[in-house]
């Protein structure tokens, strides 16, 4: 068995002649690179929703709800500064919560009146913690004119509680 190396020269038959298998791989290859240029932005969005799942800014504002949540001391008042717009959060206590929670507290985020996201707290709430006893909701939104919108957290008693009720 033997391989033949066929080198540039005998693709050439004269000086400056290309042969025509040479001409359309080269068409060919030049084609696919100006594919992947013009489409070189759809390309790196498709990988990105594919493989690295960014969180929408609502999603960021609930995570951070979340960490306030832990920190969060009996009687104590915070105001969380939402970086989204035009989305729902709510504390849902085990009793009212959707199916999504699997029976436990949870924070939820609907946007456009679609449930996003739901994080479960906690399902049992020990003497002396702090829980969501009550559910609430917090609507974000944003009005003209205004600086960013807060969203009240705040512990009555052993208690979570969102926006108006604290």
């Amino acid at each position: 068995m033997f391989i033949k190396i066929v080198s540039k020269s005998t693709l050439m038959k004269r000086r400056g002649d290309i042969s025509l298998e040479y001409l359309v791989g080269l068409v060919m290859v030049l084609l696919i690179l100006v594919a992947l240029i013009s489409f070189y932005d759809d390309i790196k969005t498709a990988i990105q929703s594919t493989f690295f799942k960014e969180k929408s800014i609502a999603e960021q504002d609930m995570e951070r709800l979340m960490k306030e949540i832990d920190t969060l001391s009996s009687n104590e008042r915070l105001e969380i500064y939402a970086n989204g717009n035009d989305y729902t959060i709510a504390l849902y206590a085990s009793t009212d919560a959707p199916k999504e929670c699997g029976g436990y507290s949870c924070a939820c985020i609907k946007e456009k009146e679609k449930l996003q996201k739901c994080e479960p707290i906690t399902k049992e709430c020990p003497p002396n913690t702090l829980c969501i006893l009550e559910s609430s909701v917090f609507e974000v939104i944003h009005k003209e004119g205004e600086g960013r919108v807060v969203i009240p957290l705040c512990a009555v008693g052993n208690s979570v509680k969102l926006g108006g009720e604290c």
